[in-house]
């Protein structure tokens, strides 16, 4: 403690006597000692070769049938002959987990995996709806198994929606015969049976998100304008809305919510064929549309947001794949061209970092080699890219098999494909080192000849097999500075005030590999 002493009063002693005219000068003079640094992404380190999924050829896929939850584990649903359902615990091979001979709509297949290990899948079969539960550690040391149950709801044909959350509900959009799209909500332990009478028109390609408070957001379009609905799961739907006026009909649309009740949708308009996003808050009664003018390939346009607010949207002109980023209130403001290539924003972590995934430029076969390139949103860098597949294996992406990836807050990765020489399922997996801190601080006060300054010190210890670059300090939420050493100097402070601090380990990807938290005093 007195070697620290020493140094904190050698590098402030200068100070002191402009203090004496200037006192905030001593803040600002303490402004000058942070170090604030931009990163560049390195390349992830993909498994490779990839890991075959099954013996199974040209199973049938969904846009929900893979999910991986901030524990690394996944699973993943598909249609062969019967259902089948892989299941994958971080570095491990996939294992089958669902009984054989589980019959059902292989265009209906949906799953979810939550952060306490909890299971949800859906299908349908002979006008009903199938669910099945279990838990994931249950189910690889074989303690549990698969609890299947089904609810009788009429003319359902198709699952065309589906989204899970953290508390175990759940959402879904299913097709019926003659009365076009309609929702239902699972609480935890029962599905909601009473949303026939609920109007969402011939409900073209419906979508619903879920966040972990519970709030629920569906759009939909039918023909003209694209529409929305919101809920919680306790609650009933709202009037219908309109996200934007223009005809929206020839375009796949995504969204993505945030447990803030941020969502982005994205979109290619109609008239002007340009690029559109728009964002919403849970609650608002409007949404805010932004507009780039591009041409858009519709199977490609995509938009995502991170638990921080960070958006990101992506799309392929026919040229280039072009990216945009921005805070929630700009979601546009920033963009460049990542790549000649076809792709798509595959996933988005809480520290921005966002994997795409590229193939050659489409064409008719819509079929090319396969590769992966990373991107921070915070600086607009992005990787080399990183081939995961040989030259002479191709991915096919038609709408219901293509390539999905996803990612969690720890840093993990997970990237999922068919084969098109052998329609065989694939997958290619980084997941994140272990890291552990743990952080102390108190409060100083150092005096001077004229004045004194109360100084939060902070020190931490890390346990890691990850490479660690710096460290972000956050004060009360907000970023004050980083460190490349382990500690921390907040100078200026009130005495006695105690303040929160968060301590995140970035690695040299760019992501962060452990987090702590400390109040001082």
């Amino acid at each position: 403690m007195i070697s620290y002493l020493s140094r904190i009063f050698h590098k402030a002693r200068g100070k002191c006597a402009l203090s004496r005219t200037k006192p905030f000068v001593c803040g600002l003079l303490c402004l000058s000692l942070m170090c604030f640094k931009a990163y560049a992404v390195d390349a992830i380190s993909w498994e490779l070769p990839p890991q075959d999924i099954t013996t199974v050829t040209t199973p049938l896929l969904m846009s929900h049938n893979f999910d991986m939850n901030n524990l690394g584990q996944a699973a993943l649903i598909y249609y062969s002959t019967n259902i089948k359902i892989a299941i994958k615990d971080k570095d491990g091979a996939w294992v089958q987990s669902l009984p054989a001979g589980t019959d059902g709509a292989g265009d209906s297949l949906q799953i979810g995996i939550n952060d306490d290990g909890n299971l949800l899948a859906v299908w349908s079969s002979g006008g009903s709806l199938f669910y099945a539960t279990a838990n994931f550690d249950d189910l690889i040391d074989l303690s549990g198994s698969w609890t299947i149950s089904s609810v009788s709801i009429s003319g359902i044909s198709k699952i065309q929606s589906f989204d899970f959350n953290n508390a175990g509900e759940a959402i879904i959009f299913r097709k019926a015969s003659g009365l076009g799209a309609i929702p239902h909500v699972f609480n935890g332990t029962s599905w909601d049976n009473t949303d026939n009478a609920i109007n969402f028109g011939n409900g073209y390609r419906p979508k619903a998100v879920i966040n972990d408070s519970g709030q629920i957001i569906a759009i939909w379009e039918d023909g003209g304008p694209l529409r929305y609905r919101t809920r919680t799961v306790a609650g009933s739907w709202s009037a219908e809305g309109t996200i934007t006026s223009d005809a929206v009909t020839r375009t796949t649309q995504s969204i993505s919510f945030n447990n803030s009740g941020q969502a982005v949708v994205s979109w290619e308009d109609d008239g002007s064929e340009n690029m559109r996003v728009a964002t919403f808050t849970f609650g608002d009664v409007s949404w805010t549309v932004s507009s780039v003018a591009s041409t858009v390939n519709y199977l490609s346009n995509s938009a995502l947001i991170n638990g921080d607010g960070q958006v990101i949207s992506s799309w392929y002109d026919g040229v280039n794949l072009q990216v945009r980023t921005g805070p929630f209130a700009t979601p546009l403001a920033n963009g460049t061209q990542l790549s000649t290539k076809y792709g798509r924003v595959g996933a988005l972590n809480d520290s921005g970092i966002a994997a795409f995934v590229l193939t050659t430029s489409i064409t008719s076969a819509r079929a090319g080699p396969i590769s992966a390139v990373t991107f921070g949103t915070s600086d607009l860098s992005f990787s080399s890219e990183t081939s995961l597949l040989a030259s002479d294996v191709t991915v096919i992406f038609p709408p219901r098999s293509f390539f999905k990836a996803v990612a969690n807050t720890r840093g993990d990765w997970l990237i999922l494909w068919m084969r098109d020489s052998d329609k065989m399922l694939q997958t290619t997996y980084a997941f994140s080192p272990t890291t552990t801190l743990t952080a102390e601080g108190d409060q100083i006060t150092v005096r001077y000849a004229t004045c004194k300054e109360f100084v939060n010190h902070l020190q931490w210890t890390i346990e890691t097999t990850d490479s660690i670059s710096f460290y972000r300090i956050y004060r009360d939420g907000q970023l004050i500075g980083t460190s490349r050493v382990l500690e921390f100097n907040d100078r200026e402070q009130k005495k006695g005030v105690p303040v929160t601090y968060r301590i995140d380990a970035i690695n040299d990807g760019g992501s962060v590999s452990g987090t702590t938290t400390v109040v001082v005093p």
